[in-house]
């Protein structure tokens, strides 16, 4: 009897050990979604080193997870993931990757408007733009016009070629402008309107957006 029992509890032992250890090869990976970006619906692949490219990361045998559109914590074993979201005219493609082989992530479904929702909020907003560029310096009035004009993100960012168009030849440079919608009114960031978007001189224009301005210049 005795040796039953020892024998009993040495594989409820050894039982316990084994579910421990299995457990801790997993962790947990928390999906939330931004109030920026309602109505998105996000699956998620392993992209770990068994996946050789993306092509290959997002078939059916990879999914682990699918159809989440609101906050939700996943158990998965330690490795890589990607968090993608599903095709939606509203917002670019989400794409992100996550690791959970160090312990647990959070991973939060952001993706900026897409180019086309981007032009459809600009058309109304132009005039209220140029306006505010305008009123903030009356020079670009009869010596610039605007060029090239694009909204970013949420639309909350604006960026625009200005055009010489005067009669200075010594003064033509085109000139870049990045304006800040804050609340309802636009702010111009870019004081002044300058040759280059630097980082030095306006640290709070993002970097994706500097850059795509800089490009312009070039």
């Amino acid at each position: 009897m005795k040796k039953t029992l020892i024998i009993i509890g040495t594989v409820l032992i050894a039982g316990a050990i084994g579910i421990t250890m299995y457990l801790r090869t997993f962790n947990t990976l928390t999906i939330e979604f931004s109030d920026k970006s309602p109505g998105l619906i996000v699956d998620v692949y392993n992209s770990g080193p068994d996946t050789v490219n993306e092509a290959q990361q997002l078939t059916e045998k990879n999914l682990v997870a699918s159809n989440i559109s609101s906050k939700q914590k996943i158990r998965l074993k330690k490795g890589g993931y990607s968090v993608v979201s599903r095709k939606n005219d509203t917002y670019e493609p989400f794409n992100q990757k996550v690791s959970l082989y160090q312990g647990n992530t959070n991973s939060v479904v952001e993706p900026y408007f897409s180019e086309s929702k981007l032009k459809t909020l600009l058309e109304p907003q132009k005039s209220a733009i140029q306006s505010a560029a305008t009123s903030a310096y009356p020079r670009i009035t009869g010596r610039y016009i605007f060029e090239d004009e694009k909204l970013f993100h949420f639309g909350d960012w604006y960026g625009a070629t200005l055009k010489y168009v005067g009669t200075d030849r010594n003064n033509a440079d085109s000139l870049l402008v990045v304006m800040k919608k804050e609340g309802t009114n636009w702010k111009i960031v870019t004081r002044p309107p300058s040759l280059i978007v630097s980082q030095k001189d306006y640290p709070d224009i993002p970097l994706d957006i500097a850059n795509s301005l800089n490009l312009r210049a070039y």
